[in-house]
C-alpha cells in the first residue's frame, strides 16, 4: 500500500501514543512527579540521508515522496502532555 509522508507521520505518532500508553513509562514520570503539561515530550526522528536505497518496486515511490521533505530529517512529536481524563495518560489535545 503506497502511503504519502502526513500519512505516515500520522501512524508513527499514532504508534508513539500507543507504545507510552502501555508502557510503564507513565508511572515513572509520575514516581518523580514529572506529569505536568509539556514536561516530558515523546518524539520519533526519522534521518531520512539514512534510509537506504531498495529494490522493492513498492517502496520506491514513497521513498522517493520522502526526499521531497526539505530538510534532513523529520521529527515526530506524539505527546508533550499527560491528561488527567484518562487519568496519567500520555495525550495530545
Amino acid at each position: 500500500m503506497l502511503k504519502n509522508v502526513e500519512q505516515f507521520q500520522e501512524e508513527i505518532k499514532d504508534e508513539l501514543l500507543a507504545a507510552v500508553n502501555n508502557s510503564k513509562l507513565i508511572e515513572l514520570f509520575q514516581q518523580y512527579d514529572l506529569l505536568g503539561d509539556q514536561i516530558v515530550t515523546f518524539q520519533c526522528v526519522i534521518n531520512l540521508d539514512k534510509i537506504p536505497a531498495s529494490d522493492k518496486v513498492e517502496n520506491q515511490q514513497f521513498k522517493a515522496s520522502l526526499k521531497t521533505v526539505a530538510e534532513e530529517r523529520i521529527v515526530i512529536s506524539s505527546c508533550d502532555c499527560f491528561c488527567t481524563n484518562p487519568p496519567r495518560y500520555c495525550c495530545c489535545s
